[in-house]
């Protein structure tokens, strides 16, 4: 069996990063493992897979990343090749009716469940050892080099509707990341992820390194966005005042949720202010907000942008926009960059300049 080349393609491109983050390289490999057994099983199912198609392409159509966790599991391979079978059968019937054709985590789990009633298994909470195994693994994920003023990243809520619910940013890059590898954008609790706290060290770099010891929350999500449950947000913020060794930082494009909370010592709180429009709503918020660390990401920054008083702040990050599927990279002009530089200066907040933002002053004398 030849591994598809788009899977290839997805080890290469992510190698690098796996070698620092020995758990996601081991999630990469099972999942590839898995989608090589699927597809030797439907290879074997009469007119499956037709003539010149690729078994294990068509294997990574047949479930999302996620919902093969429930196969992975199974030890019995007899058991997992008649449930790939009625996997195949559910997808093929998902099809022929409209829908999409992606067999969910939790179908499989019923199907692997039926699948070893009708052998005369034992039946197990499959679901329930995956996520004992996924409490004891979680850990937070290690980001590039470029991101120094946060080194790991920690995703127990992923997915975003948009400022307004109604669709996610032009320029959201983690809505690319998550419909290449799990297809959806959907907002989504993940409450195995909440122990990623504990079962994280603080290197000991971290006394040199400050980034070394924060954690971008919810990268891959707007935790404060209406449609996030209150609960969620509890949860995460429990696990947070647990974790008083790390320092945890929150970014919302929706900052009047931020009042509900109160903060703990180890949160620095911002808002993303990318035109004017945001302004007047976040320094409204942030006036009466308490938390250790108040800032502001101006990041995209699509316009100019002009603030009376910014003395409710403490930091400012400034950056230009990188490229998605959906919209090209943008740089701000100079001018504007100096501008927020000046105002940032005047009211005494620190400022950092994202890797990104490639302005700079290009001025000659006449």
């Amino acid at each position: 069996m030849v591994r598809c080349a788009e899977f290839y393609n997805k080890w290469q491109k992510y190698g690098n990063f796996c070698e620092k983050d020995p758990n996601t390289a081991a999630q990469i490999e099972a999942y590839l493992d898995q989608i090589l057994e699927i597809a030797e099983v439907i290879e074997k199912i009469p007119g499956f897979v037709k003539e010149g198609e690729d078994p294990t392409a068509i294997a990574a159509s047949l479930v999302s990343e996620g919902a093969t966790r429930p196969l992975i599991s199974e030890k019995d391979r007899e058991i997992r090749q008649e449930a790939i079978e009625q996997i195949a059968k559910k997808s093929k019937q998902k099809k022929s009716e409209g829908k999409e054709k992606k067999v969910t985590g939790r179908e499989v789990e019923e199907i692997v469940d039926e699948t070893r009633r009708r052998l005369g298994r034992p039946v197990e909470n499959i679901w329930d050892v995956v996520q004992r195994t996924a409490e004891k693994k979680s850990k937070f994920n290690l980001t590039s080099d470029a991101i120094e003023w946060a080194r790991y990243t920690w995703n127990p809520v992923t997915g975003c509707l948009g400022p307004d619910g109604k669709g996610v940013c032009s320029y959201c890059y983690a809505r690319d990341i998550s419909m290449r590898f799990y297809h959806t954008f959907d907002p989504t609790f993940i409450p195995e992820r909440l122990h990623a706290p504990q079962n994280t060290k603080v290197p000991p770099n971290a006394v040199d390194e400050p980034g070394y010891k924060n954690v971008f929350v919810c990268s891959m999500a707007d935790l404060f966005g209406d449609w996030v449950d209150k609960t969620w947000i509890e949860r995460v913020m429990l696990a947070v005042t647990e974790a008083p060794q790390w320092t945890f930082i929150f970014l919302t494009k929706n900052p009047k949720r931020l009042l509900d909370i109160t903060w703990p010592e180890n949160a620095w709180v911002g808002t993303t202010v990318d035109v004017q429009a945001r302004v007047e709503k976040a320094c409204e918020v942030f006036r009466d907000l308490e938390a250790p660390v108040k800032f502001l990401s101006c990041e995209p920054l699509l316009e100019p942008l002009e603030f009376n008083d910014l003395s409710m702040f403490d930091w400012m990050i400034i950056g230009g926009q990188s490229e998605v599927n959906s919209s090209p990279a943008f740089q701000p002009e100079w001018m504007w960059v100096e501008s927020l530089l000046i105002q940032a200066r005047k009211f005494g907040l620190k400022v950092y300049f994202k890797p990104n933002l490639e302005s700079r002053p290009k001025e000659f004398p006449t």
